[in-house]
C-alpha cells in the first residue's frame, strides 16, 4: 500500500497538477529507487464511476465530444467559450481569470488545460449536463471574498468555493487537476447534483488561515435538504487531499458517495479531523489510506456542526 500510494503521488505530480510538491519522501524499503517518477498515464478517454452512468438521457459524460474545438488565453475568450449547450472543446493556455472571477460553464463542454494552465477565481456547474474539466490548475479567491468577518478574521464560510457543481447537474466529471484555496470549499457537490466522477486531482490550501476553515469537499449543502435524497451520487479515485486539508475529505449528506485508491496525507505533523455524516447516506471507501489523521465518522446523534 505503502509503495502503491507513493507511485500515485508522484505520478499526480507530473500530470498537470502544477502545484504538487516536486520530490516525495521515499518509504521505507524504497531504499535505493530511482529519484525519477514514473511517466504519467495517458489520460482516461471516458470517467469510471458514477458519472459513466447511462441515464437522464445521457450515455455517460462525453462533454464536447464531436463539437468545435478552440483554444482560449484570455479571460474574455474563455467566458465565450463555455456558455451555452453547443457541444466544444475549449484548450486552456496560460493563467486566466482573477479575484472574484466566476466561471458559469455550460452543458456540453470539455475544458482543457494545455502545461501550465490555471484559472483563477470559481467555477461553478450550475442546472447543466455533460461536462469535463481535466488538466487544469484551479486557486480560489482565499477567502479574499468573504462578505463578513467572524472573530476578526474574515468569514471564509461567505466566500465562494474554488469550484461547486449544484442545481441538478448531472453527468460531470473532474479529471487530473489541481484544486486548492477554495474560499467556503474546494469542490462542493449539493443541490441535488448527480453523476459526478473526481479523479487523479489534488485538493490543498496554500497558507494556515486564522480561522481555520480548511474545508476541502462537502456532498450535501445542509441537513434540511431533504430533496437531496436518491442524487448526490459521487466517485472519488486517485485523490490526494494534501496540505492543510483539514476536515471534509469529504464531508457526506444523503449522497452515495464512492471513495477508492486515494490518500489523505493533509501535512506533515499536522493532525486533522475528518467529519462525515452518515444519516441518510451510503459511503464505500476501498483502498484509501490516511496518514496523520484522526479518522472520524459521525452520526446525525453525535456530530459537531461545522
Amino acid at each position: 500500500m505503502r509503495t502503491s500510494f507513493f507511485l500515485f503521488a508522484m505520478v499526480l505530480a507530473t500530470s498537470g497538477c502544477s502545484s504538487a510538491p516536486d520530490t516525495f519522501p521515499a518509504p521505507s524499503g524504497m531504499a535505493g529507487t530511482s529519484s525519477e517518477p514514473p511517466p504519467p498515464p495517458p489520460l482516461d478517454t471516458s470517467p469510471i464511476g458514477w458519472a459513466s452512468v447511462e441515464d437522464l438521457g445521457l450515455n455517460g459524460t462525453t462533454g464536447g465530444e464531436g463539437g468545435e474545438e478552440v483554444e482560449v488565453s484570455t479571460t474574455a475568450e474563455f467566458l465565450t467559450a463555455i456558455v451555452g449547450s453547443d457541444p466544444r472543446i475549449i484548450r486552456v493556455s496560460g493563467v486566466i481569470g482573477g479575484l472574484n472571477q466566476r466561471f458559469e460553464i455550460g452543458s456540453n463542454k470539455t475544458v482543457e488545460g494545455l502545461t501550465g494552465a490555471e484559472l483563477h477565481g470559481a467555477v461553478r456547474i450550475d442546472e447543466v449536463s455533460n461536462v469535463i474539466v481535466r488538466n487544469l490548475k484551479i486557486i480560489g479567491n482565499d477567502c479574499a471574498d468573504a462578505e463578513g468577518m467572524e472573530g476578526g478574521e474574515p468569514d471564509c464560510s461567505s466566500g465562494a468555493d474554488a469550484f461547486t457543481i449544484r442545481g441538478g447537474a448531472h453527468h460531470v466529471w473532474v479529471d487530473h487537476c489541481d484544486v486548492s484555496d477554495g474560499s467556503d470549499g474546494n469542490l462542493d457537490v449539493t443541490d441535488q447534483a448527480d453523476y459526478v466522477t473526481i479523479s487523479w486531482t489534488k485538493f490543498s490550501y496554500s497558507r494556515d488561515r486564522a480561522g481555520g476553515h480548511h474545508f476541502s469537499n462537502l456532498i450535501g449543502g445542509s441537513d434540511g435538504a431533504a430533496g437531496d435524497a436518491g442524487h448526490l451520487r459521487v466517485t472519488f479515485h486517485h485523490v490526494w487531499w494534501a496540505d492543510r486539508a483539514r476536515e471534509r475529505m469529504p464531508r457526506v449528506r444523503y449522497g452515495q458517495v464512492h471513495i477508492f485508491n486515494s490518500l489523505q496525507r493533509p501535512h506533515r505533523e499536522q493532525h486533522v479531523h475528518r467529519r462525515c455524516r452518515s444519516d441518510q447516506r451510503h459511503r464505500l471507501l476501498e483502498r484509501v489510506e490516511h496518514r496523520g489523521i484522526a479518522w472520524q465518522l459521525l452520526s446525525q446523534d453525535n456530530r459537531p456542526e461545522r
